[in-house]
């Protein structure tokens, strides 16, 4: 499970369906954005507030390039750990300002096909609705 602080600086809200936008500064001080689906009151209450947040690993999506997506960030691989059919990633922060290490389950094929490395940087992402809030 990868877990994170951030801060809940804004939402916006459809029916009950709301769009949650957290400041990570443990993630290059890059804006999350996050679904929820819950009342709009219940959050108010929260918001200017750290929270923690988290996701799987298996919900992360690794690539060399990611467009038109939102929750995209580069990170270094620090670690690969393999077995017959999965990769085991553990992506540290490209930037000295941030200080995070995430871990990634991608297919092995990934690995192979782009000969990855330790050391080698990607991009990751989180979908909006894996994203979990913890309060």
């Amino acid at each position: 499970m990868n877990r994170f602080q951030a801060i809940l600086t804004n939402f916006s809200a459809q029916d009950s369906i709301l769009r949650l936008h957290l400041l990570c500064d443990s993630l290059e001080s890059q804006m999350l954005s996050a679904l929820l689906l819950e009342d709009s009151a219940f959050l108010e209450p929260f918001l200017g507030k750290t929270l923690e947040i988290g996701f799987k690993e298996n919900n992360v999506v690794v690539g060399l390039e990611l467009k038109g997506l939102h929750n995209v960030f580069k990170s270094e691989i620090a670690q690969i750990q393999t077995d017959t059919l999965f990769a085991r990633l553990v992506l540290k922060a490209t930037k000295e300002i941030s200080n995070y290490t995430i871990t990634a389950l991608c297919p092995l094929d990934f690995i192979t096909q782009n000969t990855l490395k330790i050391g080698d940087c990607i991009q990751w992402h989180i979908p909006e609705n894996s994203v979990m809030l913890y309060l």
